[in-house]
């Protein structure tokens, strides 16, 4: 999937999203990374990826509520994590979708740049069948990144060709497929036209 070409507009995030339901709030959550665009903090080797999030501090009234974020991988044969703290973009007021993260400098993760746009996407939706998000596409602006979430270490192949369409269609603009899959997921997650 490629980056935004100029005079493109952002995607649109999902403005049903509940950061106590994504994040798990007090207690927690995680997500497994079933799919993404290589990073710099994570090359196509990495493998075994894991977002966990937590709110840490609510704010006041009408403020954005803290996030701790630790990204967990494996490259080759050590385990690496990456710390760092979330929140609602003070920009976007009123769309939770839209959220701005920083990272922790670290031994793996030295050059840490500026708060990132961490925009949410998409969530599953939630009815009687499904009561909690069961996957979640995370991207920025740009167009640049992209990561698709699962609640389990594997997707359903039913949400996943349903991400993939939705990411490829006009309103979210995505031009290609070209993945990295961290996690053990089958040969069904390949490039698809």
């Amino acid at each position: 999937m490629g980056a935004i070409f100029s005079g493109q507009a952002p995607p649109p995030t999902d403005p049903t999203v509940s950061l106590v339901r994504y994040t798990g709030g007090a207690t927690g959550r995680k997500w497994f990374d079933v799919a993404h665009f290589s990073q710099l903090f994570q090359p196509a080797g990495a493998r075994d990826v894991i977002a966990t999030y937590q709110v840490t501090d609510w704010g006041a009234s009408g403020t954005s509520p803290k996030i701790s974020v630790t990204n967990s991988e494996w490259l080759v044969d050590r385990q690496i994590e990456i710390r760092g703290v979330a929140w609602q973009d003070p920009h976007y007021p009123g769309e939770p979708g839209k959220l701005l993260v920083q990272f922790t400098p670290s031994e793996y993760f030295p050059l840490v740049p500026g708060p990132a746009h961490y925009w949410i996407l998409m969530v599953s939706p939630i009815d009687d069948a499904h009561p909690d998000y069961r996957y979640a596409v995370v991207s920025n602006p740009t167009r640049s990144a992209l990561w698709i979430l699962s609640s389990t270490p594997q997707i359903s192949d039913e949400d996943y060709g349903y991400i993939l369409t939705r990411l490829l269609s006009p309103e979210f603009g995505f031009t290609d497929t070209q993945l990295h899959y961290p996690n053990l997921v089958p040969t069904r997650h390949t490039r698809t036209k």
